[in-house]
C-alpha cells in the first residue's frame, strides 16, 4: 500500500467503475456505481478496485499484466482469452488468512455471470456505515471517510487524525457458500473488498459480530451458527472479522499492524474507521 501511494501520491480506490454506457465510454470513469451501487446484481460496470491496483506490488506483475482496463471486469460471454474473466478467477495466497476454511469456494452467482472469482481475507476500510449511499470519496463528511473510498482513496496528508490512529486495512471472512459475495478480492464493494465500520450497535456490535443481520452485504448468505449472519437486502455494512480468538488484524496508516480485541470500545471502533473526525481514541 504505501508503495503504491510512493508512485501515485496516495492510496488506490477503493473501486471504480464505467460510466452508464459501459465499455463503450472508453475507460472507466472515478465514480461512483451508475444506480447508487445498492443493486449489485443490475451493475454489470465493475472496473477495478484497490486488490486491482496494487497487483505489482505484491509480486503479481504477470497477472495485472493480463487486466485489460478498458474491458469491464467480468463479462458473462467473455471467454478467458478476450475478457477480465482469466484475472479475477485466479488464487492469491498472499492474501487469504489459513484461519479461514471457506476461502478456497470461489464466488460464483448466475447474475454476475457466473464467472469464477477468488477469495480474500482482508479488506480497506471504507469508513463509518453509508447505508447505500455509496457517494464519491470526496463528497463524504471528515468522520465518514474512511482510508478508502469510491472513486478514490485517501492520501497520507488526508489522515488528519494520524497515521497510527486511522485503519487502512482490516481482517475479513470469506461468505460460507460460494453465492455470497463477502470476501471476493476482485469486487470493489461492500463486503467484498471493502469493510465499512457499523455505526448501530443494534444489530452490528464491531469486530466479529456474527449475528444474523449483523452485516449488510446484497446477497449474502446468513449463517449466524457460524458467525457470518448478515442481512442480504443492500449494503450498508461489513464489520471486521477473524477466526482468530478474541479479535481480528488492523493494518494502521503508518503501516504497523495491531491485533484489536473484539471486546474494545464502540466508539474507538467507529474513530479508528474515520481519517479525520477528530476522535479521541486513547489506548487501544
Amino acid at each position: 500500500m504505501h508503495n503504491y501511494h510512493d508512485t501515485f501520491g496516495q492510496f488506490p480506490p477503493g473501486g471504480i467503475w464505467f460510466g452508464n454506457g459501459g465499455p463503450a465510454t472508453g475507460t472507466p470513469n472515478q465514480d461512483q456505481p451508475s444506480n447508487n451501487g445498492d443493486t449489485m446484481f443490475t451493475n454489470q460496470n465493475y472496473a477495478a478496485n484497490w486488490v486491482m491496483m496494487t497487483l505489482p506490488y505484491i509480486d503479481q506483475a504477470p497477472l495485472y499484466s493480463l487486466y485489460q482496463p478498458n474491458q469491464v471486469l467480468i463479462r458473462a460471454s467473455g471467454t478467458p482469452a478476450n475478457s477480465n474473466n482469466q484475472v479475477v478467477g485466479v488464487v492469491i495466497s498472499s492474501i487469504l488468512c489459513p484461519s479461514d476454511p471457506y476461502n478456497n469456494v470461489k464466488f460464483n452467482r448466475s447474475q454476475m455471470g457466473s464467472v469464477d472469482m477468488g477469495r480474500i481475507n482482508y479488506g480497506g476500510n471504507l469508513g463509518r456505515e453509508r447505508g447505500g449511499n455509496l457517494g464519491r470519496w470526496v463528497a463524504q463528511p471528515g468522520d465518514r471517510r474512511g482510508a478508502f473510498g469510491f472513486g478514490r482513496s485517501c492520501a497520507i496528508r488526508d489522515m488528519v487524525d494520524g497515521t497510527t490512529n486511522t485503519a487502512l486495512l482490516w481482517e475479513t471472512r470469506v461468505g460460507p457458500v460460494s453465492t455470497d459475495p463477502r470476501g471476493v478480492w476482485a469486487l470493489g464493494r461492500f463486503g467484498s473488498s471493502l469493510i465499512a465500520g457499523c455505526d448501530n450497535q443494534g444489530d452490528c456490535a464491531g469486530i466479529n459480530d456474527g449475528r444474523n443481520g449483523a452485516a449488510d452485504v446484497q446477497g449474502c448468505s446468513s449463517q449466524p451458527a457460524l458467525g457470518l449472519g448478515c442481512w442480504d437486502g443492500g449494503d450498508g455494512q461489513a464489520a471486521p472479522a477473524s477466526l482468530h480468538v478474541g479479535g481480528c488484524h488492523v493494518t494502521l496508516g503508518d503501516g504497523s499492524v495491531r491485533f484489536i480485541s473484539q471486546n474494545f470500545d464502540f466508539n474507538i471502533h467507529r474513530g479508528l474507521n474515520s481519517v479525520s473526525g477528530g476522535e479521541i481514541l486513547g489506548e487501544f
